[in-house]
């Protein structure tokens, strides 16, 4: 054999070994890394169980599994398990990982349990360089997803997407996220599209549901945030909320910042087509009073009917001195953003 050969597959072999014994490193490392948080956690008093850690994916991934997942913060109130979670990158991209969901899991808050049941659930996120994990940014797929309550109620979508993207840090205040969220052929529970909708004059569904909004918070969403404090709301851009169901459409655009006391400072402007028939919904739902709905109704009527269409609001939202003004009509105290 050539001495030219003989060291090519030297070098092959040396390569291969490295390799190898580098990616077996790595992978008992992530395994250490995960352990090693779940562990501090239950130190800190939260529950944070698992059943099995796996990493798998030689030679090009790492495929790290986790079973029977429990975690839940005490102090915050909220709890959640899986039967599984994937979380998968390349060995030479470890800051871009895709995250599968199982097809059932559970969220618990205070007052209320949901299961939730998806035909498949798939994330990608991309993190920051360094320890603290912040996202740079974040796409969650979901198709059928159904919540059941324990308290009986379902809902559900066709389809849903989540997108997060981090904005530098001098086009908004503070450490500013921007998010989106779209929702398809949402139907809310029963008891609620009843008492909205009794006769189903709107329809069964409501074909979409979508928000885009710049949020500034005063921390960056981080592992430390998941673990500790969390970062407090102190601006937000609202580019476009909108919803329509039948013929109701509701439109959202405008922007909110917190003032010296917290408080929410700022201006939304709405554009509601069909917003008499909103307020008999609303007062149906149980959302606002039937007095508040008859002042808002008389005190909007007139600029509904000054803008050349009666039929639709356009009317901001004011959040000035404590205060919430719906056109000339105040309905109650601005919200606390901090």
């Amino acid at each position: 054999m050539p001495k030219i050969v003989r060291v090519l597959i030297a070098v092959i072999l040396a390569a291969v070994l490295g390799w190898s014994g580098w990616w077996w490193f790595a992978a008992q490392a992530r395994q250490r890394a995960i352990a090693g948080w779940l562990e501090e956690r239950r130190e800190a008093g939260w529950v944070a169980e698992e059943s099995a850690i796996s990493v798998a994916g030689f030679p090009g991934r790492f495929d790290l599994g986790l079973e029977g997942l429990a975690l839940a913060d005490p102090d915050a109130g909220w709890a959640w398990d899986a039967p599984s979670l994937q979380i998968l990158s390349l060995a030479y991209r470890p800051g871009h990982v895709i995250v599968i969901w199982p097809e059932r899991q559970r969220l618990s808050v205070p007052g209320e349990t949901a299961t939730l049941a998806v035909e498949r659930m798939r994330g990608s996120v991309v993190f920051v360089p360094g320890s603290a994990l912040e996202p740079e940014r974040a796409v969650i797929e979901i198709d059928a997803p159904a919540a059941t309550g324990s308290g009986g109620w379902t809902a559900s979508a066709a389809r849903m997407r989540i997108a997060t993207r981090r904005l530098a840090d001098d086009t908004a205040p503070g450490h500013a996220q921007e998010l989106f969220v779209e929702a398809e052929s949402v139907l809310l529970p029963e008891p609620l599209r009843r008492r909205i909708d009794p006769l189903g004059a709107l329809g069964e569904a409501v074909p979409l549901m979508r928000l885009d909004v710049a949020l500034g918070f005063d921390a960056p969403w981080d592992r430390h945030a998941v673990e500790g404090r969390k970062p407090a709301l102190i601006a937000l851009s609202l580019r476009d909320l909108a919803a329509e169901w039948g013929e109701l459409r509701l439109e959202a655009r405008g922007r909110l910042h917190a003032g010296p006391d917290g408080l929410a400072l700022g201006r939304i402007d709405l554009v509601a087509r069909g917003w008499r028939e909103m307020l008999r919904r609303a007062v149906a739902a149980g959302v606002i009073q039937p007095w508040l709905a008859d002042a808002l109704e008389a005190g909007l009527g007139v600029a509904a009917f000054m803008s050349g269409d009666a039929g639709t609001l356009r009317v901001p939202l004011v959040f000035e001195d404590g205060s919430m003004m719906l056109g000339p009509v105040p309905i109650g105290p601005a919200p606390r953003l901090q």
